[in-house]
């Protein structure tokens, strides 16, 4: 089926929110589209502490501030999250992260939760903890980083911040050249 319009409706009625609604409008599904095509799937500002997960105390971790997309679809904390488990008697492995309900276009849990299994098709995973038989304290040993692992998160804004890393470097190899003079041709 073609489709068309999002923003070319010629138009318009008002809903009972007060909201516009174009004659040419779509759903949720048609941006979310346009969003995976432009931005993939990842997190950003994983360069910095986006989407980190560190210990905090005991079983505790905290997931740093986050905006990630999965499928188009966008997961946005502005504030840290703590996630604590239990002590078992066995070995027990969970990926942190955000899982897409696809059917919905919503994140489960409304937040960064711990799932048992890693699932591609729905989720983005900043770290995989693997907490020892019987352990009562997270260890940095514990906690894999996952951000740069594109099967499992990745990032989005990997071109933005590879272009201001070469903007700044023409920056600095101009500024250099002016000091040293630029020969005539």
């Amino acid at each position: 089926m073609f489709r068309s319009g999002f923003f070319t409706s010629d138009s318009w009625t008002i809903n009972g929110d007060g909201f516009a609604i174009g004659n040419k409008a779509e759903g949720s599904d048609f941006l979310a589209k346009i969003i995976h095509k432009c931005l993939g799937d990842g997190a950003a500002e994983v360069t910095t502490t986006g989407f980190q997960v560190v210990k905090k105390t005991g079983l505790t971790c905290t997931v740093k501030p986050f905006f990630v997309c999965k499928n188009g679809y966008i997961a946005w904390n502005t504030e840290d999250t703590d996630i604590t488990f239990t002590s078992s008697a066995s070995e027990q492995v969970f990926y942190v992260g955000v899982r897409l309900d696809v059917a919905t276009g919503e994140f489960t849990d409304d937040d960064a939760a711990a799932y048992a299994t890693f699932v591609s098709a729905t989720d983005v995973a900043s770290a995989k903890i693997t907490i020892p038989a019987n352990a009562v304290t997270l260890t940095d040993g514990m906690i894999e980083d996952l951000r740069y692992n594109t099967a499992y998160c990745g990032q989005i804004d990997e071109y933005r911040e590879t272009g201001i890393a070469l903007l700044n470097e023409l920056k600095t190899q101009l500024a250099i050249a002016i000091a040293g003079g630029i020969p005539d041709h």
